[in-house]
């Protein structure tokens, strides 16, 4: 009974704030449709553009810093929700820090209705000076991010950049993860409503904006959806191949999900058979507690999966030896020096011990991974990408590679 009376609640709430964006939606559109009529770009300024969100695994600081040092943009960030781990890092001084919305973490029902209040001011304003909406999450403005319609009506340029959670319906991505033979999403409970919740997130997205993500994370996926890659710094190359004793380090953000009981277990058979090595285990660590350990780290493990997430980035640009998900039909990087992380401790064990026992592989491996940085994920690459990202003429411009193999797969696992 109680469960039943928590999802009522759950639905009510979603048709209140529905009702609610509809109404201001309705408002809104007729002063949109006059206001670009009269709105004119000066000749010589540079675009300006709003990355709003919820930050997530320091993107939202990483890339409003390449683009707003890049001159090319006048860049404003709105940080709806802040990650406690990379709080610390700060934003680039070159970047106008938009800081309402973060100032109390309480949830109360009237914290929240004025966290909303201000948001939605912001976003009146921004509406008349922006040139690029790009939101990190799919949290926007309005509610049912009926405010993406109102920035299409504006003739503004807008991208939504999937994370995960946000878009990915778990029951399901298992299903196709594990037809890749990876084992990640497990456990994940069916509910009708997250499933409605994350198609129309989905489609939403895909009809109104340029959609950045990658088929770890788009499970209703119907467009070819534009490559994602993470931007990392530059970071200190690692000392950790030099070290006698080499460090494998593993820094799980939630242990539970990151394979970390199977890394332990790894670790433990790996140390009945040498003791040439130092394992460190770092969980709800602040971000850069963990990057100074990046600096002497010779083997880094990310965690099971399909595809390469934040931790791998930075032990690529630290030029680590790294060992994570790396399954080509989700992830699309055919250079990819990542080490497939496998379900099973054993295995992960004897790749461990093969590692260490070869120097020369390790030295190889570790400069392909800092090749791969400064190819894909270095803030040059990423200004690359991203102005071919803006110049997409349609949907069969610069898009994922297809996978017949990826779609055969999800077929299968829907009949």
């Amino acid at each position: 009974m109680h469960k039943y009376f928590s999802s009522l609640k759950y639905v009510l709430s979603i048709s209140i704030n529905a009702f609610i964006g509809i109404i201001v939606f309705l408002i809104l559109l007729p002063f949109v449709l006059i206001f670009r009529q009269m709105k004119s770009k000066v000749v010589g300024e540079n675009e300006t553009l709003l990355l709003a969100g919820v930050e997530t695994s320091n993107n939202m600081r990483n890339i409003s810093a390449v683009l707003a040092e890049s001159r090319i943009y006048k860049v404003y960030v709105h940080e709806f929700i802040e990650n406690p781990l990379y709080k610390e890092d700060g934003f680039s001084p070159w970047v106008h820090n938009i800081r309402f919305g973060v100032w109390c973490s309480s949830d109360h029902f009237l914290i929240r209705s004025g966290k909303r209040a201000i948001r939605f001011i912001v976003f009146l304003k921004m509406l008349l000076k922006i040139d690029i909406f790009f939101f990190n999450w799919t949290v926007s403005y309005l509610p049912l991010n009926l405010d993406y319609l109102l920035i299409k009506a504006a003739r503004k340029k807008l991208i939504v950049r999937h994370c995960g959670s946000d878009v990915r319906y778990r029951p399901l991505q298992h299903a196709i993860h594990r037809s890749f033979g990876v084992s990640q999403w497990f456990g994940a409970k069916s509910s009708p409503v997250d499933l409605a919740i994350k198609l129309y997130k989905q489609c939403f997205s895909e009809l109104t904006a340029i959609v950045l993500s990658t088929r770890d994370h788009a499970t209703f996926q119907y467009y070819p959806l534009v490559e994602r890659p993470y931007i990392q710094m530059p970071l200190p190359r690692t000392v950790g191949l030099s070290l006698e004793k080499k460090l494998i380090l593993h820094a799980p953000s939630d242990p539970s999900i990151k394979g970390t009981s199977i890394v332990i277990k790894a670790i433990q058979i790996l140390e009945t058979c040498r003791k040439d090595f130092e394992f460190l285990l770092l969980t709800g660590m602040p971000h850069e507690e963990v990057l100074q350990v990046l600096k002497r780290t010779t083997i880094l493990i990310d965690q099971p999966g399909a595809v390469l997430l934040r931790l791998a980035t930075e032990g690529f640009a630290s030029g680590c030896v790294v060992i994570g998900g790396n399954v080509l039909d989700l992830h699309g990087y055919n250079d990819c020096p990542s080490i497939q992380f496998p379900d099973d401790a054993e295995k992960l064990a004897q790749i461990l011990d093969k590692l260490l026992s070869n120097q020369e592989e390790m030295e190889t491996l570790a400069d392909l991974s800092y090749s791969f940085w400064l190819d894909h994920f270095s803030p040059e690459a990423y200004n690359s990408y991203f102005v071919k990202v803006l110049k997409r003429a349609g949907k069969d411009v610069f898009k994922s590679k297809e996978s017949r193999n990826y779609y055969d797969k999800c077929n299968n696992c829907l009949v």
